[in-house]
């Protein structure tokens, strides 16, 4: 029996609920274990960078998008999250830094720089391990092309009995190439928080712009297109 049989395909949308419920430390763990099982599947890795970001935990964040945008490497939406959680992490190890700068400067007149920093193991070079360790996977990771692919889970589809919606439903389906879904979800958002309009509102008109791109293709590989 294969380790995927024991994984419910539904494991990034599980996630997704849980972490809206709260539940972030489940949520990682579901998604863990689910990418592990299917390890070419863009969305787990997707929803497990959202989790990482609840925590905090912006370069374990960055490193899963980084994972589902090798698996989808022209995605606007992974290219996105990746540029936004670069320039996030750049921000925290400048507040970092800086902190531990004025740190040195309080105690360098007691202890020397030598002996600061040997008692204080930098940050960034831990996370920088856990990054390289976790960009390995790449290696076994291979660009989504037409058809079924290994690693990968049953496309999901829509379940009319989930009462809820989020951003990061949207963005899952949009991931996922169903951008009419992903409309659907958004404006839904748009309805239940009409102070976030200029937000969802700008996103729609995204996504709106790759689904004519993308039914255009449909057309051009048509039958009757040739």
């Amino acid at each position: 029996m294969s380790e995927s049989s024991n994984v419910s395909p539904y494991f990034a949308r599980d996630a997704a609920a849980s972490l809206l419920q709260g539940n972030t430390q489940y949520a990682i763990e579901l998604c863990l274990t689910g990418t592990k099982a299917f390890p070419n599947y863009s969305t787990g890795h997707l929803v497990l960078g959202k989790c990482y970001e609840a925590f905090g935990r912006t370069l374990e964040a960055l490193a899963e998008y980084k994972l589902a945008l090798q698996i989808l490497p022209t995605n606007p939406t992974l290219q996105s999250l990746v540029m936004h959680a670069e320039e996030k992490h750049q921000e925290e190890f400048r507040k970092f830094s800086e902190e531990e700068r004025q740190k040195l400067d309080a105690e360098k007149k007691t202890v020397s720089a030598q002996e600061y920093f040997a008692e204080k193991p930098s940050t960034e070079e831990t996370a920088i391990e856990y990054l390289a360790k976790r960009l390995q996977d790449v290696k076994r990771i291979q660009p989504k092309t037409a058809g079924p692919a290994e690693g990968v889970p049953p496309p999901i589809k829509d379940d009319r009995s989930i009462k809820f919606v989020t951003a990061t439903m949207a963005e899952i389906y949009a991931t996922q190439g169903e951008f009419a879904e992903a409309i659907a979800a958004y404006r839904e958002l748009l309805r239940q928080h009409p102070d976030e309009q200029e937000k969802h509102a700008s996103r729609i008109a995204e996504i709106e712009r790759l689904l004519e791109i993308q039914q255009r293709e449909k057309k051009l590989h048509s039958p009757e297109a040739r």
